[in-house]
């Protein structure tokens, strides 16, 4: 059942949201307008309206009255699932069938 679910949000989320849940990962939360330098105007806001509309990252309020995005649990799972199945597509084509 979880499989699927991850099998679900990985086919309509692109290759850039993970490239920003990543950089979650590896940053902490990230505030809107580092989102929207890195990669662009309209596609920072697609992208956040595409992973917050997933349940992937949520909005944390600091006292100073903006916002940063964070990853949620589900964001971890997908980004480690989506690894994981890439790790197996690339072994998949190291080591090819011998075709019989």
């Amino acid at each position: 059942m979880i499989n699927n679910k991850l099998e679900y949000i990985l086919k309509r989320i692109q290759l850039s949201d993970l490239k920003l849940l990543q950089l979650i990962i590896d940053q902490g939360p990230v505030w809107h307008g580092k989102i929207k330098k890195l990669f662009g105007e309209e596609n920072g806001k697609l992208m956040l309206l595409r992973l917050r509309a997933r349940g992937l990252v949520s909005p944390i309020h600091y006292p100073n009255g903006y916002y940063r995005y964070d990853i949620s649990k589900l964001g971890i799972d997908v980004l480690e699932y989506s690894k994981k199945r890439e790790a197996v597509t690339k072994e998949t084509e190291t080591f090819p069938s011998l075709g019989r």
